[in-house]
C-alpha cells in the first residue's frame, strides 16, 4: 500500500518539475521575443525622431 502512495507522490512531484522547467522555457522566449519587438519599435522611431528634429530647424 505504501508502494503506491509512494509512487503516486513521486508522480505529482515530477509533474510539478516539468511543467514548471516548461513555463520557465516559455517565459524566457516570450521576453526574447518581446525584446525583439522593442528593439524593432525603437529603431523604427529613431528616424522618425531625427527626422522631426530636422524640420523643427
Amino acid at each position: 500500500m505504501m508502494t503506491y502512495l509512494f509512487l503516486g507522490y513521486t508522480a505529482i512531484w515530477t509533474l510539478l518539475f516539468v511543467y514548471f522547467l516548461y513555463v520557465s522555457g516559455r517565459q524566457r522566449a516570450l521576453e526574447r521575443d518581446l525584446r525583439w519587438i522593442r528593439e524593432h519599435l525603437e529603431a523604427r522611431e529613431q528616424p522618425v525622431a531625427s527626422a522631426q528634429q530636422q524640420e523643427a530647424r
